[in-house]
């Protein structure tokens, strides 16, 4: 017969284990992705992170992706790519915010905040609980005031869920950077940590070219926000008659290439919903540059 607790371990040693805080190898690292608006290339972005997790040795069975709420119910690239690698997905989530739910919501037909905020929780808690699980990726919709109107704003939800967030913002200079740090403050005023920033959709050449704009966008960071990391600058894809796994192939390639996946994992890794994110640089992958 099993030995009670107070026996087995004596009064003191049974009180150190209900104190004691969990080990950190066995906390599962959360990701909320958001973009500065629709069709930034959020959802490459996810894909993207995910085939960076497999790259940097992560099992498929340690991966989850979630959207865990969407205006869109069309099965996604980054849904496919999951299902092609074995990735645990949840391409449609608990919330979907068909064509009238907001007026629905207001007229009392639909469940509360608080319960559809919970659903969500219970979504990513399920991905989260699975054996040998170390990281979910969980995917925003639209800007970061979506469902604002229901309290299921992209920051309300990555509030709840306590994940660090990684904007996907658009091309260019001043109105790239102008993107960032408007909707940075809205995850602020929610008490979320911004992780840091990718610029998508570049063109290789002219005077926005990718090159010329990263010096601009660099200098930047480094004179008035060194607190927050660019992990990279992507470019423009051409995905016209690609088939689902050459869309998926051009996405992982342009981030191997393009994005400091090493470090944003490694800042991921440090990040503490209490205390914040420790400070800690590598190296950055070709063509992403040192800041």
């Amino acid at each position: 017969m099993e030995e009670f607790g107070a026996i087995k371990y004596g009064a003191k040693g049974w009180l150190a284990r209900l104190t004691a805080a969990p080990s950190s190898e066995a906390k599962v690292l959360r990701l909320f992705i958001s973009g500065d608006r629709s069709q930034v290339g959020k959802s490459s972005c996810c894909l993207g992170v995910l085939s960076s997790f497999l790259a940097n040795g992560y099992k498929p069975s340690e991966i989850a992706y979630i959207k865990p709420a969407t205006q869109c119910e069309e099965e996604q690239p980054v849904v496919l790519f999951c299902k092609r690698k074995g990735i645990d997905s949840v391409g449609i989530g608990p919330v979907v915010f068909y064509s009238g739910f907001t007026r629905e919501f207001l007229n009392g037909n639909t469940p509360p905040t608080h319960k559809l905020l919970q659903s969500i929780e219970d979504a990513v808690n399920d991905l989260c609980s699975k054996k040998g699980r170390k990281v979910v990726i969980i995917d925003g919709v639209g800007y970061p005031a979506v469902g604002s109107i229901v309290g299921l704003s992209n920051a309300a939800v990555a509030a709840a869920l306590n994940a660090p967030v990684l904007l996907v913002c658009p091309k260019g200079v001043g109105n790239a950077i102008d993107s960032f740090n408007l909707n940075e403050t809205f995850f602020k005023y929610h008490n979320c940590k911004v992780l840091g920033v990718i610029f998508n959709r570049f063109s290789l050449d002219g005077y926005y070219a990718l090159e010329k704009c990263r010096e601009s966008i660099d200098s930047y960071f480094e004179q008035y926000r060194n607190d927050v990391q660019v992990y990279g600058l992507l470019p423009e894809l051409d995905m016209a008659n690609s088939s689902p796994e050459e869309v998926q192939e051009k996405i992982t390639d342009s981030f191997t290439q393009y994005v400091n996946s090493a470090r944003l994992i490694q800042d991921l890794k440090h990040f503490d919903g209490n205390s914040g994110l420790q400070e800690k640089v590598l190296a950055k992958p070709k063509n992403a540059r040192k800041r």
